[in-house]
This record gives structure tokens, C-alpha cells and sequence, in this order.
């Protein structure tokens, strides 16, 4: 495909005009997955395409990132007693919504038994950097308190000098994350900010680097006893290069732009332009048709965070 990466034009007026050196374009399909995208006019100018139109855009839901099976605890702890404790991971997801909160959440086999009187706390954790390798951060969840059958958690996140993160490097960033244990869906969550990554909007997590590390992991140990490795390692996800939780974009109003011959599934084409949407949605991007003639269709893509996002087609004949 023939594209390139927007830059400012004049923005005079769109006229479609219906001649040899024009654009003429019809509506395609559009597929609302997450939110919507609309082509709205088409024009050439010169050897490109000026596009314009609206998209819409809605919390993403939980992407699940990585998995793990039941009953699977390092150096044979884990079984029922693990899964009993509610320390038997089986998954992680993370999701972004619109507002600018990154939610991190930890999936068990079973939820922990309620205990009144203070039984050693149960501790998550997850090891992520930033595309690139640094900054990197582990993210800890923990019970404080049982009440009413259910946990009051807490949570805190950690700088740390690599995807290893040990006691010796990490350095405590922020101690008063809101952590939600949820017995219905047998998950614990917590809620964050970019820059408690050092990130922002847009930017990617990865997981691991030149050496396996696990990615989530859990712990007991007493409550509010600070870093993880002060207490007991019970189960951990993602320990290998081949298990590792595959990346997660932290959500950001995007809209990309490709052209290409019909048919194509709008999911598996390379968008070459992205542009980013006005408060209200509207875009305008450029495409470089030089070398393109004859039938062919604008594709475009509306998304906020992984796995989130609209998509729609317009047919354009070129002269």
C-alpha cells in the first residue's frame, strides 16, 4: 500500500469534484467492535487523498494478557492448598478507560478465605516495563484487613532497575493504590495511573526481556509487610520467553488511515497514517495515491487501547 504519515495541509473546504484527476468514493462496511468511525468526504489534492470524518470511542474492557493453569505453584506448593489460600493464579488482564484510569487485575482459582483475625496476607504482584526496556515497574496488590467477608485491599507500585525486580533495586514510587477483591468474578484489581508507569496515554507495556522472569506472581506473608520477597513466593505467570503475556497498549484516541485494493479484512491491514481526533471526534487525514489509479478502497480505524476498535470502508475510484 501506497500511504504516508499525515501532515498539515491548508485546510480549505472539501469539494468532491467528479473528474478524471479526482477521487469519487461511496460508503462501505463499517465494524463497530469498540466505538465507531465514519468517512464523511473524500478529495484529492494533487497525488493525495485528503479524509475526513468522525469517530467515537468507549471504554476498553479487560484484555486478558497471559494465563496459567490451575494448581501449577512453583517447587511443588502449588495444589489445594495453594487454590485454598487464594494464592493459584490463572490469569491477567489489564483495561483503560477514557477518564485516563489503567486497571491491572489478577485472576485466582479460588477467592482467599475470610479471616478475621489477621492470617498472614495474601500478596500480587506484577513485573512490567515500558516498550524499550525502561521504565520498569512491579505493581503490588494486597489485603489489608478482612470485613464484612470481604477484603480491604491496598495496593503500591515499585521502581525497579530491570524486569528482575528484587528487594535490593525496588524502590517504593507510591503506597496507596485502590486495590478491589471481588469474590463473584474471583479477581483482584487495581486502579492506576500512566505516570505511576512512567507512561502515558498511548504507550506500550511489555512483559520480560533477555531474561525469563515471571510476570505476575503471589505471595503470603504478613500484612503490610511492604515488598513482596519479604514474604513467601507461591505461584507465578508467565516464567518462560514462551509464556510471556503478550504486550498491552495503554488506551489513546487514535485513528489510522490506509488505501488498498477491495476485500481486505479492515483488521488485517497495514494503517501506515495515523492521526490523532479532535475533542469531539472529527479527523483529517492524508493519503498518497501518486502511483494508484482505477478502484481501490480507504480503509480506517478507530481505536482506544488493545483490542478495542471500530473500523470502516469507503470505496474511492481514482483517475
Amino acid at each position: 500500500m501506497n500511504a504516508k504519515r499525515w501532515s498539515r495541509r491548508p485546510q480549505a473546504p472539501l469539494v468532491l469534484v467528479l473528474a478524471a484527476v479526482a477521487a469519487t468514493f461511496a460508503p462501505g462496511s463499517a465494524i463497530a467492535a469498540g466505538g465507531s468511525i465514519e468517512i464523511s468526504a473524500v478529495a484529492r489534492q494533487g497525488n493525495e487523498l485528503r479524509v475526513e470524518g468522525t469517530a467515537t470511542f468507549v471504554d476498553q474492557p479487560f484484555v486478558v494478557l497471559g494465563t496459567d493453569p490451575e494448581g501449577d505453584g512453583p517447587i511443588g506448593q502449588g495444589g489445594p492448598l495453594v487454590r485454598a489460600a487464594g494464592a493459584d493464579l490463572t490469569a491477567i488482564s489489564a483495561r483503560t478507560t477514557l477518564d485516563g484510569k489503567v486497571f491491572m487485575r489478577w485472576t485466582l482459582s479460588e477467592f482467599p478465605p475470610f479471616d478475621p483475625d489477621g492470617a498472614p496476607g495474601i500478596y500480587y504482584s506484577w513485573r512490567l516495563c515500558l516498550e524499550g526496556g525502561s521504565p520498569c515497574r512491579e505493581v503490588v496488590a494486597h489485603s489489608m484487613r478482612a470485613t464484612s467477608q470481604e477484603f480491604e485491599g491496598v495496593g503500591s507500585v515499585w521502581r525497579c532497575g530491570s524486569y528482575i525486580c528484587n528487594s535490593q533495586e525496588a524502590s517504593l514510587i507510591r503506597a496507596d493504590i485502590p486495590v478491589t477483591f471481588d469474590r463473584s468474578s474471583l479477581t483482584v484489581t487495581a486502579s492506576l495511573e500512566p505516570a505511576d508507569f512512567g507512561a502515558e496515554l498511548g504507550s506500550t507495556i511489555v512483559h520480560q526481556g533477555e531474561f525469563a522472569s515471571p510476570v505476575a506472581l503471589s505471595w503470603i506473608g504478613d500484612r503490610g509487610s511492604g515488598h513482596p520477597p519479604l514474604a513467601t513466593r507461591v505461584d507465578q505467570l508467565g516464567d518462560s520467553p514462551e509464556t510471556a503475556p503478550k504486550e498491552y497498549a495503554i488506551g489513546a484516541r487514535r485513528v489510522s488511515l490506509a488505501i488498498g485494493p477491495a476485500g481486505l479484512a479492515p483488521e488485517t491491514v497495514s494503517y501506515r497514517v495515523t492521526v490523532e481526533p479532535s475533542g469531539d471526534g472529527a479527523f483529517s487525514g492524508w493519503l498518497d495515491v501518486e502511483d494508484l489509479s482505477g478502484p481501490h478502497t480507504i480503509y480506517a480505524r478507530a481505536c482506544f487501547g488493545t483490542d478495542n476498535c471500530a473500523y470502516t470502508t469507503t470505496d474511492v475510484a481514482l483517475g
